[in-house]
């Protein structure tokens, strides 16, 4: 499977520092980080955080 996000066109009026502030970060782009997170962990033999 492949993921990209772009924030930018996703969301085109929030700034980089809106995009990832954990306070204002869209709960879209939570989701896809959290996702890729993981799959990162499962690919390093890691257990998910």
């Amino acid at each position: 499977m492949r993921i990209f996000v772009h924030g930018g066109r996703v969301h085109p009026n929030a700034t980089l520092a809106d995009l990832y502030d954990p306070l204002t970060m869209p709960p879209d782009l939570v989701k896809a980080h959290a996702y890729l997170d993981a799959l990162v962990d499962k690919a390093h033999g890691l257990s998910p955080s």
